[in-house]
């Protein structure tokens, strides 16, 4: 049996527990552009492997949601915004 189709549709406000940071190529450029070589290369390698630094907050928000279907349940609306942050 499949679980509810309810189950697949995101919580209304999810997007307000994120935030969005864009930064087209020409604004990192342009920001850049003034420092010195060094701190180029520092802001480029901090782009680059930035998403390698928050690994544990993945496992940290799987561990909160196990915990909220256990302690709440799965039809709770905190423990399904848990499951997709």
């Amino acid at each position: 049996m499949n679980a509810d189709p309810e189950f697949a549709d995101p919580p209304a406000d999810l997007d307000t527990y994120f935030e969005t940071r864009n930064e087209r190529v020409t604004e990192f450029l342009e920001r850049v552009n003034q420092l010195s070589q060094e701190n180029q290369v520092y802001e480029m390698q901090k782009y680059l492997l930035g998403t390698m630094s928050g690994q544990g907050v993945v496992g940290l928000y799987s561990n909160f949601h196990e915990y909220s279907s256990c302690i709440r349940d799965y039809t709770d609306p905190k423990t399904k915004l848990l499951a997709y942050m």
